[in-house]
C-alpha cells in the first residue's frame, strides 16, 4: 500500500478528536451453515466475530474473517457475506461524523478487515459493553458508545501507521490543499480570525474556499476555529498556572465573560467550575 506523507498523518490526527460517534444499536447475530446475505447498510457496521468464519466480498476482494476479527461496514458500501460452517457475531450499528461529514471514516478508507491480534483489548471492552447493553444495565449506552469510540480509534491509528490509505484521493488532496489554513490557525489561535485571512492563507477565492473548507472539515472555518480554541482552553484550564481571565486572553476573546459564555455552551459547565473539578489541589 502506498505511504502518506507524516504530515496528512498528523493532520488526521489533529481532526480525530472532533469526530463524534452516534450509537444506535447492538445486538448478536447467529447463522447456520450455508448462511449468505448481500446488501448494504444505511448507517455504519462493526461485526465482531465470536465463532466461525465469514467470507466477506467488498470493493473487489474477498477476505476471511475468523474469530475474534472485526469486520467495520461504511454507510451504503455493497458487500456479500457467506458462512460455509456457521458463525455468530456481535453487530453494533451507529453513526460517525465530522461535523456534518457523515461519511468520513468513508473518506478516511478505514473500513474492511481489523485482524484480532490488533484489537483483542478494544474488542473485549466492546463485547462487555454489549453484554451490559443487552442486560439493560444502567447508563449501558453510555459504555457502549466509549467503548466504541476506543475501538474506532484503535483501528484508525492501524490503518494510519501500517501504510494504509487514510484518505481516498479527493479528500487527501483538500486536505492538503488546507493544510496551510489548520497550521495558521493554529498558530494564531490567540488573534481575531477571518474567512478572508483564511481565504488569502489558501489561495483561494472567498466564497470557493468556504464551500472547500466545509467539505474538507465538515464544519465551517468559525465553528472548527471555536472547537479548536475549546479544547485549548480545556488543556489550559486542567493546569494550575492560568486563570479564566488568562486563558480567554490566550485564545483571542475580548474578555472573561465572552470566553465564559463560550466555554459553558460547548462544554455545560463554567471554566470555574472546570477549573475546580480538574486542577489537581
Amino acid at each position: 500500500m502506498k505511504e502518506r506523507p507524516a504530515s496528512i498523518a498528523s493532520l488526521i490526527g489533529d481532526i480525530s478528536e472532533h469526530i463524534t460517534i452516534d450509537f444506535h444499536y447492538s445486538g448478536r447475530s447467529e447463522h447456520p451453515a450455508g448462511w449468505h446475505e448481500e446488501k448494504a447498510h444505511s448507517d455504519y457496521d462493526i461485526w465482531l466475530i465470536e465463532s466461525g468464519t465469514v467470507t466477506a466480498s467488498f470493493g473487489g476482494s474477498d477476505e476471511t474473517v475468523s474469530a475474534g476479527d472485526a469486520f467495520l461496514m461504511t454507510p451504503q458500501m455493497h458487500y456479500t457475506a457467506k458462512s460455509a460452517s456457521g458463525t455468530a457475531f456481535i453487530l453494533v450499528h451507529f453513526d460517525c461524523m465530522l461535523g456534518s461529514n457523515r461519511r468520513i471514516l468513508h473518506d478516511l478508507d478505514i473500513a474492511g478487515i481489523f485482524p484480532a491480534a490488533v484489537i483483542t483489548k478494544e474488542a473485549s471492552q466492546l463485547t462487555e459493553a454489549h453484554r451490559s447493553f443487552i442486560g439493560k444495565s444502567p447508563m449501558a449506552g453510555l459504555a457502549m458508545k466509549g467503548a466504541l469510540t476506543v475501538l474506532l480509534a484503535r483501528m484508525f491509528a492501524y490503518r494510519v501507521a501500517h501504510g494504509g490509505v487514510p484518505f481516498n484521493g479527493v479528500q487527501e488532496r483538500m486536505f492538503a490543499r488546507m493544510k496551510p489554513v489548520f497550521d495558521y490557525i493554529a498558530h494564531h489561535i490567540d488573534t481575531p480570525l477571518s474567512n478572508d485571512t483564511l481565504a488569502e492563507t489558501a489561495g483561494m477565492a472567498l466564497n470557493y474556499f468556504c464551500t472547500a473548507f466545509k467539505k474538507a472539515t465538515g464544519m465551517t472555518p468559525h465553528r472548527y476555529i471555536e472547537r479548536i480554541r475549546m479544547h485549548r482552553a480545556r488543556e489550559y484550564l486542567s493546569g494550575n498556572e492560568r486563570t479564566v481571565r488568562e486563558v480567554a486572553a490566550m485564545l483571542g476573546y475580548p474578555d472573561q465573560f465572552t470566553f465564559s459564555k463560550a466555554f459553558k455552551k460547548h462544554f455545560r459547565v463554567a471554566p470555574s467550575l472546570y477549573m475546580q473539578e480538574f486542577r489537581t489541589p
